[in-house]
């Protein structure tokens, strides 16, 4: 049975519970890499807040697979319960307990509230735990009214950063058009983690204004904003995004959580996979990260005639032993899949050909 997820010392929070809730959310990926880089004794980005090496040290590697599946987990178990709570919300979210005020801030998701109610979860975006300033977001969005956009947009702008990066965090899954202007701005903050959380906000809503300030930001100093730009741009599936996201994803030299935002393109199935698209992505079949290896398998199932190739076939065939786990699964996995994609795709294509040509001949 999965344990709570405040079953630790004296009623706090596990840490491990914590990264756990810090990959859901776009500014606290940053500081996710970074704490378990300084456990796992990993030289630090002081700029980015990231990893300087690639996260295949066994604390850096292991642990997202298993994590992430442990939190897929727990959050079914959350959205099927209803946390409730006994006396004043507003005091209670200045409870010493984080157990506490996570509860209250995910019972206030259930509504209706009044505006000291509303103005009590955007002080919880301050919150110096990062599960509770990411639930304070979630039930101010889910309350999707006029007064938690304007209080959002308000938080935006006002320091702390931790509040600006969990309101642009919020705004990203209330997806209300009329933040875009407000996340645009909030892009070009000083500050990593408010860029990072404004550019995820931005490709949750499918911002098209948001696309060339994306391209601009894949050159990024942080890692961290130049994978949520990645990322971004692969949700839009636009074609002037091909090149970009192709230098990214061919740099050797470029962190592995861009690499893998860059190849994720292709495997949303959103960009367009072209002739330059299937050279990079099979090369990107030998990279030194499983999970880049996984979604380069996977995008080069998701075009049309142009990985039709027998070279792209050899090279899927290559790995067929891979048993790396990426976090959906083993590498070997997703190129089987996709070998037998591409086998049945060429063989309709034969016999659409034959057919075609038979007519034509009878005509």
């Amino acid at each position: 049975m999965l344990q709570d997820p405040w079953q630790g010392r004296d009623g706090d929070p596990s840490p491990a519970h914590f990264r756990l809730a810090q990959l859901t959310v776009g500014a606290n990926v940053v500081y996710l890499h970074w704490q378990i880089a300084q456990e796992s004794g990993e030289g630090v980005d002081r700029t980015a807040r990231l990893p300087v090496r690639g996260c295949s040290a066994s604390m850096c590697e292991e642990s997202f697979v298993k994590l992430g599946q442990r939190f897929r987990s727990w959050t079914k178990r959350l959205r099927r319960s209803r946390p409730q709570f006994d006396g004043d919300p507003v005091s209670i979210l200045a409870d010493p307990n984080p157990r506490r005020r996570w509860q209250t801030a995910a019972a206030l998701a259930q509504g209706p509230v009044d505006r000291d109610e509303i103005m009590t979860l955007v002080g919880a975006l301050a919150d110096k735990e990062p599960f509770v300033r990411w639930q304070a977001g979630r039930s101010l969005a889910a309350l999707g009214s006029r007064a938690s956009l304007e209080s959002l947009l308000q938080a935006l702008r006002t320091p702390p950063v931790a509040r600006q990066a969990a309101a642009a965090e919020a705004l990203g899954t209330l997806r209300d058009k009329r933040a875009v202007p407000a996340l645009l701005e909030a892009a070009r903050s000083h500050h990593v983690g408010v860029r990072t959380s404004a550019i995820e906000a931005l490709g949750h809503m499918g911002a098209v204004d948001g696309i060339p300030l994306f391209l601009q930001m894949l050159r990024d100093e942080a890692a961290g904003v130049r994978r949520a730009a990645a990322w971004a741009l692969g949700r839009s599936g636009d074609p002037a995004a091909v090149d970009a996201l192709l230098v990214r994803l061919s740099d050797a030299q470029e962190h592995v959580l861009v690499r893998r935002s860059a190849a994720a393109a292709w495997a949303l199935g959103r960009m367009a996979l072209n002739s330059m698209a299937v050279v990079e992505l099979t090369k990107a079949l030998d990279d030194p990260d499983p999970q880049v290896r996984w979604y380069a398998a996977q995008g080069l199932g998701r075009g049309g005639e142009a990985a039709l190739d027998e070279t792209v076939e050899a090279a899927l065939q290559a790995h067929l032993d891979d048993g790396e786990l990426a976090l959906q699964g083993p590498v070997s996995e997703v190129a089987q899949q996709t070998l037998r994609r591409l086998r049945r795709r060429r063989w309709w294509c034969r016999f659409t050909r034959r057919r075609s040509a038979g007519k034509s001949g009878t005509g």
